[in-house]
């Protein structure tokens, strides 16, 4: 199954300057690949993707 995970990412931020998401989460939805694809996404968003600076399940996402 393929999610539009652009769409989804752009809602989950909102009109906050960040979220913190679940490696976990983004895994299921793309796949193997997810960090490729994401990275793509975010950054066609304007997105920065970070390691969470405590939780290494988590990414920090920010705009830029």
């Amino acid at each position: 199954m393929e999610k539009d995970m652009k769409f989804d990412l752009e809602n989950a931020l909102g009109q906050r300057k960040s979220i913190t998401v679940q490696i976990e989460d983004i895994e299921q939805i793309m796949g193997d690949d997810w960090l490729l694809e994401f990275s793509a996404q975010a950054q066609e968003l304007g997105l920065r993707i970070d390691p969470h600076k405590t939780d290494p399940s988590l990414l920090s996402v920010t705009r830029v």
